[in-house]
């Protein structure tokens, strides 16, 4: 699996190929990318609880993923980082009804 992921880093477009095909095929792929996003997280989410079960530190789990021990600890209560934070503070924004506008 991973090594199918690492070969989208080494994309290579023959310069004779058909440009309009090349711009559909990539906008297709590009249209699945945030349930491939999705499945990503939800397999590495899996991998750090695996590691946990294996009763490997937060830090040592951290330490194997490039990320400090809170980020795998997130990872495992399956937060999605920044981007997931901020979307969800929109959303209670969104969903508190406006105060009465005092006079």
């Amino acid at each position: 699996m991973i090594d199918a992921l690492g070969a989208l880093g080494h994309i290579e477009i023959d310069p004779e190929d058909d440009a309009a095909k090349i711009a559909k095929d990539l906008t297709e792929e590009l249209k699945q990318w945030p349930k491939r996003h999705r499945e990503l997280r939800k397999l590495r989410r899996e991998a750090v609880l695996r590691l946990r079960d294996q009763k490997m530190s937060w830090q040592a789990i951290g330490d194997v993923m490039g990320v400090s021990r809170v980020r795998a600890q997130q990872i495992a209560e399956g937060e999605t980082g920044p981007q997931g934070v901020e979307a969800q503070e929109r959303r209670k924004k969104a969903m508190r009804k406006p105060e009465a506008d005092e006079e």
